[in-house]
């Protein structure tokens, strides 16, 4: 798959190479494929079955076929803006750029299955660094 490749240039950021990233694209499309993911709404589902994805509306799980995934990354921009309230914070994202983003300062909401109640963990996560 073209848009998965091992950059060898990027010095420092080599941690996974083509057949590791091929390993893991192909166990994520056998996931999505098989087990599916769980997606709630009728305009989704409707959505998604038109596409070509199996929707099981009573557990509104959504299983994709691979050819869809795929098609779906052969037709992303090889790069893009991330755009942020001020124009000064904007990020260009993509060939061999490496972007370090804080995403949020809120911590991680988690929601209790007991009380029901969705609350804010106080701990902090600092920046999350991915290569682009």
């Amino acid at each position: 798959m073209p848009k998965f490749k091992h950059e060898d240039d990027i010095q420092g950021y080599c941690i996974l190479g083509n057949e590791d990233l091929d390993a893991i694209h192909q166990s994520t499309l056998d996931l999505m494929g098989d087990y599916g993911l769980q997606i709630h709404g009728k305009d989704a589902h409707d959505i998604l079955s038109a596409a070509g994805c199996d929707v099981d509306r009573e557990t509104d799980r959504v299983r994709f076929p691979a050819n869809l995934v795929n098609d779906a990354i052969e037709s992303c921009p090889e790069e893009f803006t991330l755009c942020g309230r001020n124009p000064k914070n904007d990020t260009l994202i993509g060939k061999k750029r490496v972007a370090y983003k804080n995403f949020g300062n809120r911590g991680y909401d988690h929601r209790s299955i007991h009380r029901g109640r969705t609350r804010i963990h106080q701990r902090r996560f600092g920046k999350c660094g991915s290569i682009y």
